[in-house]
């Protein structure tokens, strides 16, 4: 869909950029999150924390597969990224714990969810099967203008606001250039914050 909008009222067209979304997770809304996954079946709720923790496109979670992932040696290979090119990105060892919690029985990490219609039970989470669960956990958590994408941006977002270097934090999204990256400087909250404390202490005396 593109990303004007037109004015109905003029005769000639009048384009207007939609402003850019920026909405990301606080961490006391995560805190929310949290506790629903905290009730929810186990592959949903490490699915979820596989977005948050590592940035990756729904698609590219969806779709993981069992061969792709050398849990020992703490790597995700991902064939084809958004960027038409393939990945390795290294796995914490706390999302390597939580994937290897999961049953492996299809090739597929997020597998068939026959309560929801998906009729293939052996393939991968459709993304209507994906929609439809963040649909029911951003509502209970009382997140309901979240979407499944601001999940990534929240990685970012909290990335630089805790002093990661972009150069890493382009990596972990896969970013083809800094540039975009550096849409998530400034929130690099900290700095600013010790900054103002700085010239607080200038002004006090």
């Amino acid at each position: 869909m593109p990303n004007y909008i037109t004015n109905c009222f003029s005769p000639v067209p009048v384009y207007r950029r939609y402003p850019d979304r920026e909405r990301f997770l606080f961490p006391v809304e995560w805190e929310r999150v949290r506790l629903v996954l905290a009730t929810e079946p186990l592959k949903i709720r490490v699915y979820f924390y596989v977005l948050l923790m590592t940035g990756a496109r729904m698609s590219e979670v969806r779709l993981m597969q069992w061969r792709h992932v050398d849990l020992a040696a703490g790597l995700w290979y991902k064939p084809v990224t958004k960027g038409g090119r393939s990945q390795v990105l290294p796995v914490s060892p706390s999302m390597a714990s939580l994937l290897e919690s999961l049953p492996r029985d299809t090739r597929y990490c997020f597998h068939g969810d026959l309560e929801n219609n998906n009729v293939n039970p052996d393939g991968p989470w459709s993304r209507r099967v994906i929609f439809y669960h963040w649909q029911r956990i951003r509502k209970a958590a009382n997140v309901e203008d979240v979407r499944i994408h601001d999940l990534r941006r929240t990685c970012a977002s909290w990335l630089t606001m805790y002093g990661e270097n972009l150069p890493v934090v382009k990596y972990i999204l896969d970013h083809r250039n800094i540039q975009t990256t550096m849409i998530y400087a400034r929130l690099d909250a900290q700095a600013v914050r010790e900054a103002l404390q700085r010239h607080a202490k200038r002004v006090i005396g």
